[in-house]
């Protein structure tokens, strides 16, 4: 039984919201709108909830890693959490924080063994999975390749939504069906790496990834 559920809703524009919209269209003019919210439910009752918004698209890796402060390899070392953003007691949105160790270190001045927070666009509240354009949580049994901005004060964050997380345990491509007609226990989900529809800018970005940092 799905469900569309418009909500339009503009983001007030912080150094953190930016950070996660990963180079928004509208960035250095209005906050970033999130245009649409859609919700699903497998047959299993995992209920996903996406939201669509403007952002930058890049058409290769090499773009994506010309935009990112940091590129590093690195896996979950604590349990996921939400952080509330507010404006006059009201909460106007949220995002999933999670420490990482650093493995490797390709761009920036993170070392071998460093722990870092950093915030997602997806976390699990309520028993649904909340996300903006498809973008996977990051979970303890992955490794990633991770392409961070950085803001001044040193909140880390993902790099164009989906774009800028990948793990490489996960080799077989991504499919647009997974998220809205397979059944899945927590664990299957677990196991996803995307569950949005531009599955062709993912897969190719991650093939991309795998072919260059996936052996290392």
């Amino acid at each position: 039984m799905n469900s569309i559920l418009f909500n339009r809703k503009r983001l007030y524009v912080t150094g953190l919201l930016l950070l996660l919209a990963g180079s928004y269209a509208s960035v250095n003019q209005y906050p970033p709108t999130r245009m649409q919210s859609e919700k699903s439910v497998n047959q299993e009752g995992f209920l996903l909830s996406t939201s669509q918004a403007d952002y930058k698209v890049y058409k290769d890796l090499k773009e994506l890693e010309s935009f990112s402060k940091v590129i590093v390899e690195a896996q979950v070392v604590s349990t996921a959490k939400v952080e509330e953003f507010t404006q006059n007691g009201h909460k106007i949105d949220a995002a999933g924080k999670v420490d990482v160790k650093v493995n490797q270190s390709f761009k920036g001045d993170l070392n071998p063994g460093d722990i870092i927070t950093v915030y997602e666009p997806g976390y699990m509240e309520d028993g649904m999975y909340v996300n903006t354009e498809g973008y996977k949580n990051m979970t303890a049994s992955g490794k990633y390749m991770l392409f961070l901005a950085k803001s001044p004060e040193g909140v880390y964050a993902i790099r164009g939504l989906y774009q800028g997380k990948f793990d490489l345990t996960i080799s077989q491509p991504a499919k647009e069906s997974d998220y809205k007609t397979t059944k899945y226990t927590l664990q299957e989900f677990d196991k996803l790496d995307y569950v949005g529809r531009e599955v062709g800018q993912f897969n190719n970005l991650k093939k991309e990834v795998l072919s260059k940092y996936g052996s290392k």
